[in-house]
């Protein structure tokens, strides 16, 4: 269904829509976690990290937590974006201490087994979590979903993990790109149904996450990074218009000064992660003497860290941008 009325009030859609608020929305980003001791307990329910993703009644208190704590102005899925390469048929485990660990893909035959066939089904519980955390959180507050990007999400199930160098996807990339381009296919097509049901099921924003963009090499990162996440936001919106993007962007910050004289991703709002290099950026009057990308397209940036922090205060200034910079 479309957004309802008083939905078009919550100060977070609102600010994503452009229209005026009496202050500026705030969220955090894994604001379910370890810190919050209730979050503990209940993860203590849950046999694995996968299992407590799949049980609505343990994601929807997850989702809850925050809120109820803080009094935040959205609430964001508790999921994790490794459930899309779950569900399409390839081994994904969370280690205590490791992180995600995956039966890597090798091979265009490993990439032929995945399965997209099942993949409502078994997402199912992610999809009655957003249901039910909807109807369960306060009139004000708006409900996020999410998923991993194309490239994050190839990275992962080709490594087996994370990873120190990258060197399996870069490698499989540049040197059978049909291959990987039949890969990116596929998960734009499983991360868009993903978003879809997310949207279906009541969630009022979405966000993709591109968490490794910043290991592309250059020469990839237009086919790689950016068309994907295009063609994924272009459908979205085609099919879904009442519903805000909003995109994670990871990594190094030539990949985004390489994009400063085209559309970086048709989306509302973006995100810059805190390993792109913010202390280039310490000084505003460095800031006006450099070719920036033209962030002007988008409603807010939100960025970490105090070099970050900086950035955002300036780019607020210069173009009365809504900003949220944390440290």
């Amino acid at each position: 269904p479309n957004l309802a009325v008083d939905a078009l009030e919550k100060p977070l859609i609102r600010a994503l829509f452009r229209d005026p608020v009496d202050r500026v929305p705030i969220w955090l980003m894994r604001q379910a976690g370890r810190y919050l001791p209730e979050y503990r307990e209940l993860r203590a329910k849950a046999k694995s990290f996968l299992d407590f993703c799949y049980t609505p009644a343990l994601a929807v208190e997850a989702t809850l937590q925050p809120v109820r704590r803080f009094g935040l102005d959205a609430a964001i899925l508790f999921s994790d974006i490794l459930v899309i390469p779950d569900a399409m048929g390839q081994t994904v485990e969370f280690r205590e201490g490791e992180g995600p660990k995956l039966v890597p893909l090798r091979s265009i035959d490993d990439i032929a087994k995945l399965d997209m066939w099942g993949m409502r089904a078994k997402l199912h519980p992610v999809y009655d979590a957003i249901e039910q955390a909807k109807k369960a959180l306060p009139a004000e507050t708006a409900l996020i979903g999410f998923a991993g990007a194309p490239w994050t999400l190839a990275a992962y199930m080709i490594e087996g993990g994370a990873s120190r160098d990258f060197r399996h996807v870069k490698g499989w990339a540049l040197r059978a790109p049909d291959e990987f381009d039949r890969l990116l296919a596929m998960l734009e097509s499983a991360i868009t149904q993903h978003l879809l049901s997310q949207i279906e099921a009541g969630a009022e924003v979405v966000q993709i996450f591109d968490s490794w963009a910043g290991v592309v090499p250059g020469s990839l990162f237009d086919r790689v990074c950016v068309a994907p996440l295009n063609r994924i936001t272009a459908r979205l919106k085609a099919e879904r218009p009442e519903v805000r993007g909003r995109g994670g962007q990871g990594g190094c910050l030539h990949n985004t000064y390489d994009l400063k004289h085209r559309p970086l991703y048709n989306l509302t709002a973006l995100t810059l992660h805190e390993s792109a290099p913010g202390h280039a950026f310490q000084s505003p009057l460095a800031m006006k003497d450099t070719a920036l990308p033209d962030f002007r397209r988008y409603t807010y940036i939100s960025a970490y860290g105090e070099g970050w922090a900086v950035y955002c205060e300036w780019l607020g200034q210069e173009m009365g941008m809504y900003k949220t910079p944390y440290d």
